[in-house]
């Protein structure tokens, strides 16, 4: 029985008592800081020991000449951990704390980031107008479906904002043909 605990106390010592937290970014390649130190490129992972879990943590991403974000790391609490609690009586505690990182999005706005700002012409007129916001809602559509693949957005903003485009690309005002 000893052998038993003794070999449980090296384990937890030597198990990796700490929380993973991850940074995304669109675009991705961004860097990414936690609590002021670089931890690498967008989609970037750092470890956070188990003893600093409680502790705040801000992260930061910066890409290019876009505007910069940031905020902090919100911890969550991991259902499915507190059930293998009770499934290994305690012993997973040992080893997981009950708690996690939710994976930090960033969506990098400004200068470079901005897709079609620079390349948008000056009020088009007639069928051009309507190849242009044909064009408008494609690349849109391309948008929303890179963040969504990209775990950017969720399945329910990717569909509310999909519809949205689509409607408002029905009911834009058509030139007259002649």
């Amino acid at each position: 029985m000893r052998r038993i605990v003794a070999l449980l106390a090296a384990l937890s010592l030597l198990s990796a008592c700490a929380e993973q937290a991850v940074i995304k970014s669109y675009p991705a390649g961004a860097k990414a800081y936690v609590d002021g130190q670089l931890i690498g490129s967008t989609p970037a992972y750092t470890i956070i020991p188990r003893v600093d879990i409680d502790k705040p943590h801000t992260w930061r991403v910066e890409y290019r000449s876009c505007d910069f974000a940031e905020g902090t790391l919100q911890k969550a609490i991991a259902p499915g951990r507190i059930v293998g609690y009770f499934f290994t009586l305690g012993i997973l505690a040992i080893f997981r704390s009950p708690y996690y990182f939710r994976p930090a999005d960033a969506v990098l706005t400004g200068g470079d980031c901005e897709t079609g700002k620079a390349a948008a012409p000056a009020q088009p007129t007639g069928a051009a107008e309507t190849a242009t916001n044909a064009q408008k809602l494609t690349q849109r559509l391309d948008t929303l479906r890179d963040l969504y693949n990209r775990k950017v957005i969720s399945k329910q903003v990717y569909d509310r904002e999909s519809q949205q485009a689509v409607e408002e690309y029905s009911t834009a005002p058509r030139p007259a043909t002649q």
